[in-house]
């Protein structure tokens, strides 16, 4: 990929990281039925969408670490870094694990798969609390 080209693609995943964080921002559990015109989101129905697949199906209030890996990523490649290099990874994986845990602890605090944890949160509760039982409600907060 040559310098212009890397540029390029930086600025679109800096600028669909924004879009992404302003949508989940704005996200209401009203956007996701619709809504009229008064009442509609900053970045429209498309980011609506995003943000209602983001925090209910994905790692709920967690999802916020896809901006994070967006915008790393974008940051890395318009200073021409390199971007394939092990440490980016391993940050990667740390940002995922902290989405992960941000998940499981809202799916822990809500006991619901709609709640602020997200399917995937709601989930991996489920497989941890049979695994480890009820101790994860003192291993979780340490863990922190």
């Amino acid at each position: 990929m040559n310098k212009k080209n890397k540029e390029i693609t930086a600025l679109l995943l800096a600028s669909f990281s924004i879009f992404i964080l302003i949508s989940l921002i704005q996200f209401q559990e009203s956007y996701e039925v619709g809504f009229n015109n008064e009442e509609a989101p900053l970045t429209g129905q498309f980011g609506a969408s995003i943000s209602a697949i983001l925090v209910k199906w994905f790692l709920g209030y967690g999802s916020f670490v896809v901006c994070s890996i967006l915008f790393m990523y974008s940051y890395l490649l318009f200073f021409k870094k390199d971007y394939s290099n092990l440490k980016y990874l391993k940050l990667t994986f740390y940002q995922l694990g902290l989405g992960l845990w941000v998940a499981i602890f809202f799916a822990y605090l809500t006991d619901d798969y709609n709640g602020a944890g997200g399917a995937g949160g709601f989930i991996l509760k489920r497989i941890s609390s049979d695994i480890v039982g009820n101790f994860i409600y003192v291993l979780l907060p340490i863990a922190l």
